[in-house]
């Protein structure tokens, strides 16, 4: 009895804990402020005297192969959407060890001449180049570089910052070298999108085959006319094949600076059908989209029913080139960090549920997200805002009001006909707390019977004695 009374204790105070993490998160995430000016105003100078840049990190703060390292002031770290989440206890549990991230994307610096210092000691895998430069090791962009680290930094006393998995390993497929610069012509533009294009499909393919990847991070947005029968197949292929496919819902043309997403295709579409962005608009992909500095989703990023997530994409830090650390997205929010970040959440849940399929670690991670409205999602924001300590430590019953279990299936709630009582709010550990009762009460039953068992066999022992006494008694 005190054991399973401890069990279900325990159970609670676990419950507990996990709330006030989620309540926790997401307060921290409503408390974003805007970011300091100091910061923003001297990098931002720095990036203008060199006049136009390449299109990398949306140009803004960020200089590819800076040497510079960003750390930022105390006042600025409320600001920063890598502090938006508070990852201490979910990394108590879980760090994304043996969990395995496919980057889609522009490659990793991770060669021995080029691996910036916030890499050092990241796992890598054998990746695959499609671009024909047989080098997945090489970043000639830095966009890959950005969201590897966003995943996988490594903490360090004197670094700013460490990635969402640590201990997850990334596996680079290389699909774009160096995006056009502005000024680059229409006939370079469209060859180097047509490529993308092409490359997104094989990278996909690629990662849905490799039996060693959990998760295929895509942080790459392609309007409607990026949709077609070989992206669709390739993404269904990945997904019946266990892998949680997670990819960036889209930039808007509304926001500043450009896009740092690598597209496949123009993204100027505005009616709410062409406003899907592919692969996050299909079926079982956990779109992603980006919050700005205040936590809120606003018309820099694109509103869809794509959108199934929103993270951090603001204010981020991230690793630059060889060896510098830089923030980015200080004008707007970027669905590629986002993506990169919700990725890392995907490894921590795999490698804490090993046995788990990716369309359940997908479950966990919807079902989970703190959000307004428990059993409703919308275009800005899908489901809620990722929350990595729920997605880890949910109990999956069946009951949680939002997306449905792909495992268990909902019971169909009993019609009270005149009943003005409102209904129990929903408990997630309340089945296995009902079969504790019920396994308490048959031990509490079964205790009760043996009791009496023993009490009439006691009985039927003394009556011999009690007879001989009388026979004594009468002879005497």
């Amino acid at each position: 009895m005190r054991s399973k009374e401890a069990s279900a204790g325990s159970m609670d105070r676990r419950k507990r804990k996990a709330w006030r993490w989620a309540a926790a998160s997401s307060a921290i995430v409503l408390g974003f402020s805007g970011i300091g000016a100091t910061a923003s105003a001297q990098v931002g100078a720095s990036a203008q005297a060199k006049g136009p840049a390449p299109m990398w990190f949306d140009r803004q703060n960020c200089e590819k192969d800076s040497a510079k390292s960003y750390n930022p002031k105390d006042e600025e770290r409320n600001t920063i959407g890598t502090y938006a989440l508070d990852l201490t206890e979910t990394h108590k549990l879980t760090k994304g060890k043996k969990a395995t991230i496919a980057l889609i994307d522009t490659g990793i610096a991770t060669n021995n001449n080029n691996l910036n210092p916030a890499l050092t000691g990241a796992s890598f895998g054998a990746g695959v180049d499609l671009t024909g430069g047989n080098n997945f090791r090489v970043d000639n962009d830095g966009h890959g570089t950005a969201d590897a680290s966003i995943i996988a930094a490594q903490p360090g006393k004197t670094r700013s910052f460490s990635g969402v998995a640590p201990e997850a390993t990334i596996v680079p497929v290389k699909v774009a070298n160096e995006e056009p610069q502005e000024n680059a012509d229409a006939a370079a533009i469209r060859a180097y999108k047509q490529s993308l294009a092409a490359n997104l499909v094989k990278g996909i393919s690629w990662a849905a085959n490799n039996p060693s990847v959990d998760v295929i991070a895509i942080p790459i947005a392609g309007d409607s006319s990026a949709s077609n029968d070989a992206l669709k197949k390739a993404t269904e292929d990945a997904i019946s094949k266990g892998k949680v496919v997670v990819a960036a819902a889209g930039n808007s043309e509304n926001r500043r600076g450009g896009s740092s997403s690598p597209s496949a295709t123009s993204t100027s579409s505005a009616s709410s059908s062409e406003n899907m962005r592919y692969p996050a608009g299909y079926e079982g992909v956990i779109g992603v989209t980006a919050a700005d500095s205040q936590g809120n989703v606003n018309e820099s990023v694109v509103h869809s029913d794509a959108v199934k997530l929103v993270a951090p994409g603001q204010n981020m830090i991230v690793a630059n080139g060889a060896t510098g650390i830089c923030l980015t997205s200080t004008q707007a929010p970027s669905t590629s960090y986002a993506t990169a970040y919700v990725a890392g959440v995907a490894a921590l849940v795999k490698a804490r549920h090993p046995r788990e399929s990716g369309r359940m670690i997908t479950y966990r991670l919807l079902s989970s997200a703190n959000r307004a409205s428990a059993a409703s999602s919308n275009k800005e924001r899908g489901w809620g805002f990722v929350n990595p300590y729920g997605a880890v430590t949910m109990v999956d019953d069946g009951q949680i009001p939002g997306p449905t279990s792909p495992v268990i299936q909902r019971l169909k709630p009993v019609p009270t006909v005149g009943s003005k009582v409102p209904p129990e709010p929903h408990d997630p550990q309340g089945n296995g707390r009902k079969v504790g009762i019920i396994w308490a009460g048959a031990g509490v039953g079964l205790t009760v019977v043996l009791l009496i068992l023993a009490a009439g066999r006691s009985r039927m022992a003394l009556r011999p004695r009690e007879a001989d006494d009388d026979a004594d008694n009468a002879k005497g």
